[in-house]
């Protein structure tokens, strides 16, 4: 079972479009993704959980839903995960 990456974006934002277009896809194939836009109401109160400061923003969790790490750094991001 792959593990789950819940990505962290918000309209209008300039980098979050370049993510969804260049990484997203690639995680997609490697990952279980699931997508939180903060403009919206499930979206932000997700966000408060894991205290999503900026976005884009992805948090790994394990199958066991433990938390593997968070990134606010999409190039760390793309390092580590790809």
């Amino acid at each position: 079972m792959k593990d789950i990456l819940k990505v962290f974006v918000k309209n209008n934002c300039e980098k979050c479009d370049i993510f969804k277009k260049s990484l997203l896809p690639k995680l997609k194939e490697k990952y279980k993704v699931l997508i939180f836009n903060l403009d919206i109401v499930d979206g932000l109160s997700e966000s408060m959980f894991y205290d999503i400061i900026y976005v884009p923003a992805i948090i790994h969790i394990d199958n066991d839903n433990n938390l593997k790490k968070k990134y606010t750094s999409i190039l760390e991001a793309e390092k580590e995960l790809l």
